[in-house]
């Protein structure tokens, strides 16, 4: 029996997680991926796919892209070898990182992180290494002069022997300058040799060195360089030796703490694969499942392996309403083998701990995972397809049990049909008995009515378009398919008179099941149009309420103002009435004057008490409202005169704006005793008591939106909020940016930022008011 992984082409998915790799220690992790059996273990590897969501969407966590796997490091040098100076330098990598992981753990709650904050805490820096690793190893991977005190030395009589030999050679350049066939010192295996024509060559006392492919040039070591070059010889071996001593060193240090690098390596390793599994999810918008006890459910499934463009999602539910049993049946080439195989898959990828391509997914643990799909005919054991098909399906009721999810693919096929059903019906009772969750696809007639019969079982079939003689690839629940096996012959090319005749052997042996079921796929279909009427008039309901949103929008923005312009002339009555109240009682304070007489007085008073008094509209009895009527709008503490009245909406002109308000909010009044100048006494606090912290303008185009924010803010800074919140999601970003430019114009916009996790991420803009 082929292993799982392969039947479900794991490994293909594998490959679509490393186009998201991180670096050598989540690729190493990802190859060692297997599922878990265990509720516990399956919790543990989805909550740190969850941290790794949020760590992506952040963007905060530090460059992990640098780290190597050090664990080979580590074995070469307990067996005593010595490391290339990059592979020492690695390590100081991998401590810095360590260094980074640990600055960046300062910032994140342990409450939200709790796996990656308490793998960082066990995370060893050494300092010293680090340290010593920087002082000795340039980042061009050479090692520095003053690596030791030794090298400096070395290094120091190099340069000096070097200058001397150059001095040399340059003075003999110029005694040989007739003889050389290029006026420069060469080098010639590691030595300085002069490059002197084949026609003068004993005319230079020394050692020949190479000769030139042409023979033309020969390349001495003078005699008065010779004992030069082997002082510079032996420097540089002893230089080469010093090198190899600090390496050693170095390795010695690194593997006195060998311990400390291997649980690095391995907390490094699950830090780096909850990033990637996150990357992964994010950037393909998957969902991570949560867990049960008892059922399966996948919304929306895909096939992860599909073109996302083009695959078809479905729903699959077993456990539920007492169903643990799928079977499906319809069309060949329908889906049916993809829909099992998405199933098995995305279960055996949860229980890996990945994101799933769904809506949302809850799903119990598995204890096995057990499948049967494909033709596995075996030339080498000399089994047929069906010998073949019984010991896998032989194999798989042996070890499963009421905690496995069992696959079946064409149970009982690739036999006699009448036996073939018979055991597909007998194998089906197995699974019920033994109470196992299950998916099972076939084509037998008997068995879809066997299953009919079954509360634990679940009807379901592959949708197929009559018209196209297509496949949908859509899954109908409680619903019995045909196998369209001659029109699909028919697509495929076999001649029409062969498909008639079949036709009229067809149609003498149909049977009474079969008509059924073409009489309730056409019932179906019935349906499926009325449900496909109720989704377009749901359609319009949805852009009807959209425009009335919209139109809700401009009549707060109208009162908006409205309220604007009455504050606006409530401040300047107020004003005068105070310049005539601040004149009365200066009059009043020079009473004493002999001239003022008691008669000036009281009126004065009078007039004083006039100002303060509040003349109120009187609300008349006869509430029946008509064009022209002059009334109060409660929503808007203002008076204005109805022009037009439609359903239950009334048009109201407020000075010079016509506004839309509800019949509710207006009450009749008779304005002819009121005073021009007089206006009710309304406070900002009264009007502007319920202006919220936010607003949320998703789904709004920008010049609306700005407008909205605009009102918006004029209420909050009215109310003195310090700060508030503008929600406008995350979409293609032209929103957000729109926003943001606006707000640098505003002079009373102290500051803005875009928000953190927990006040709405990169969907909302904090702004700060001044």
């Amino acid at each position: 029996m082929k292993p799982l992984a392969d039947i479900l082409e794991f490994d293909k998915i594998k490959e679509q997680i490393l186009k998201y790799n991180i670096n050598a220690l989540s690729r190493k992790k990802l190859m060692e991926l297997k599922p878990f059996f265990v509720l516990e273990r399956v919790q543990e590897e989805l909550n740190k796919t969850q941290e790794g969501y949020q760590l992506k969407t952040l963007g905060l966590m530090p460059n992990l892209a640098s780290l190597i796997d050090v664990e080979p490091y580590i074995n070469q040098l307990q067996i005593g070898s010595v490391l290339q100076i990059s592979e020492i330098y690695d390590f100081f990598i991998h401590l810095q990182i360590i260094k980074e992981l640990k600055e960046f753990k300062k910032s994140l709650d342990v409450n939200i992180y709790p796996f990656t904050c308490q793998s960082i805490q066990k995370l060893f820096y050494f300092s010293s290494i680090a340290d010593q690793i920087q002082y000795c190893i340039a980042p061009n991977l050479s090692l520095y002069d003053h690596a030791s005190s030794m090298l400096k030395s070395i290094k120091k009589k190099i340069q000096k022997c070097e200058e001397e030999i150059k001095n040399a050679l340059n003075n003999l350049l110029k005694k040989y300058a007739n003889d050389v066939t290029d006026y420069f010192v060469a080098s010639k295996n590691n030595r300085l040799v002069l490059p002197i024509k084949a026609t003068s060559k004993n005319k230079v006392k020394g050692m020949v060195i190479d000769i030139s492919e042409t023979g033309q040039t020969y390349y001495i070591e003078p005699q008065e360089v010779i004992e030069l070059n082997l002082q510079l010889e032996a420097l540089r071996y002893e230089q080469l030796a010093e090198e190899k001593r600090i390496i050693k060193a170095l390795c010695q240090m690194i593997v006195k703490e060998k311990e400390g690098f291997l649980q690095n390596n391995e907390i490094l390793k699950e830090i780096s694969f909850l990033l990637l599994k996150g990357t992964y999810g994010v950037e393909k918008q998957y969902e991570i499942a949560t867990l049960n006890d008892s059922y399966l459910s996948l919304i929306q499934a895909k096939h992860p392996l599909i073109d996302s463009t083009k695959v078809i999602s479905n729903d699959y539910v077993l456990g539920k309403n007492g169903h643990r049993i799928l079977v499906i049946s319809g069309p060949n080439a329908g889906g049916k083998t993809v829909s099992i195989k998405t199933v098995a898959l995305l279960v055996y990828m949860n229980q890996c701990g990945l994101p799933l391509p769904v809506k949302e997914a809850s799903l119990k643990v598995f204890s096995h995972i057990f499948a049967d799909i494909g033709d596995e005919q075996s030339i080498e054991e000399s089994l047929s397809g069906f010998s073949s098909h019984m010991a896998n399906v032989s194999y798989i009721l042996k070890h499963a049990d009421a905690n496995s999810l069992v696959i079946f693919d064409e149970l009982g096929s690739k036999t006699d049909p009448k036996e073939g059903e018979a055991l597909a019906k007998a194998i089906l009772d197995d699974l019920d008995d033994k109470k196992m969750m299950a998916l099972v696809t076939t084509h037998y007639v008997g068995v879809k009515d066997f299953a009919k019969t079954s509360s634990s079982i679940l009807l379901s079939s592959m949708s197929f378009d009559e018209k196209t003689m297509t496949p949908t690839y859509k899954l109908l629940l409680h619903v019995v398919g045909r196998s369209y096996a001659l029109e699909i012959s028919k697509r495929l090319g076999i001649p029409s008179s062969i498909i008639k005749k079949a036709q009229e052997y067809k149609d003498k042996d149909t049977s009474t099941l079969e008509q059924l079921i073409d009489f309730m796929n056409q019932q179906l279909k019935l349906e499926a149009q009325k449900l496909k009427e109720i989704e377009n008039q749901e359609n319009e309901v949805k852009e009807i309420k959209l425009q009335l949103q919209q139109e809700k929008q401009q009549l707060q923005n109208q009162q908006q103002k409205i309220l604007e312009q009455f504050e606006k002339k409530q401040e300047e009555l107020f004003e005068d009435t105070k310049q005539q109240i601040d004149q009365l009682i200066a009059q009043l304070q020079n009473n004493n004057q002999e001239n003022f007489k008691l008669h000036q007085k009281n009126a004065i008073l009078k007039q004083f008490q006039q100002l303060q008094q509040e003349e109120k509209p009187t609300i008349v009895e006869d509430q029946t409202l008509k064009i022209g009527d002059n009334v109060y709008v409660e929503s808007l503490h203002n008076y204005g005169k109805i022009q037009e009245i439609k359903n239950h909406y009334a048009m109201v002109a407020i000075q010079n704006t016509s506004v839309k308000v509800s019949l509710k909010e207006l009450k009749k009044v008779d304005l002819k005793q009121e005073n021009k100048k007089s206006r009710p006494q309304v406070s900002k606090k009264e009007i502007l008591q319920n202006v919220p912290t936010s607003i949320n303008v998703v789904g709004y185009h920008v010049e609306d939106a700005l407008r909205a924010i605009h009102s918006y803010l004029d209420q909050a800074l009215l109310v003195n909020y310090p700060s508030v919140t503008i929600i406008h999601g995350i979409g293609t970003g032209t929103l957000k940016k729109a926003i943001q430019e606006d707000l640098k114009q505003l002079s009373f916009v102290k500051s803005y930022r875009s928000g953190v996790y927990g006040e709405g991420g990169m969907g909302v803009t904090i702004v700060n008011l001044k």
